[in-house]
């Protein structure tokens, strides 16, 4: 069940509790790992195969209210991965991604009902594959690491004004694609290839 109003890691910060179907019983709960003020962590939440799929639609990572993603071990309540929508694919600040999530058989589905690629809100959807390779917005060197190289290649592409530097999905080259990438790059690569964005 989600709680995005909880405050654990701040007002409206949020988290998402995971029970015991047969006896009720509470079994663990559920927090990210950066969560932070206003997240909404909660905002949705599925389950599938032991695997908990929880929204955070109000996340600010790629930018203002770009929302994203979590998946968890139900058994253990440990953070597997989080998803974030590809900036250079439609990922931008206001999507509010994890609005709604879905989760069956390995692949994820996330709704960003603000986004506007077909008119002001007019909505899309993001899908992920729990079962092979790997979403990393930062890397834009392609090679699984996060390095000197990635961000030589943002400065590069922000300086031609290469749309993958428009991390913010605007169509302007600004600070905020900056702190974008920044945050991104913070956030780091997964460390396995479980999830892949489609």
């Amino acid at each position: 069940m989600g709680a995005y109003g909880d405050a654990t890691n701040g007002a409206y910060s949020g988290s998402a509790y995971v029970f015991d179907v047969s006896t009720g019983a509470q079994l663990t709960k559920l927090l990210p790992n950066d969560g932070d003020l206003f997240d909404l962590f909660g905002s949705s939440i599925s389950i599938d195969n032991r695997i908990v799929a929880v929204g955070m639609n109000r996340d600010d990572d790629i930018g203002f209210d770009a929302g994203s993603a979590y998946l968890f071990d139900a058994s253990t309540g440990e953070q597997i991965f989080k998803l974030l929508t590809n900036p250079s694919n439609g990922g931008e600040t206001g999507n509010r991604f994890g609005t709604s999530i879905a989760i069956s058989n390995g692949v994820v589905v996330g709704g960003a009902h603000f986004d506007d690629d077909n008119g002001s809100n007019s909505g899309s959807a993001y899908v992920f594959h729990t079962d092979s390779g790997a979403t990393c917005p930062a890397d834009l060197s392609g090679d699984g690491i996060l390095d000197f190289f990635d961000v030589s290649a943002f400065l590069n592409a922000f300086s031609t004004q290469n749309p993958i530097a428009d991390f913010t999905g605007e169509g302007i080259y600004d600070f905020f694609d900056v702190s974008a990438f920044l945050s991104a790059f913070s956030a780091g690569c997964p460390s396995m290839g479980s999830v892949r964005w489609r």
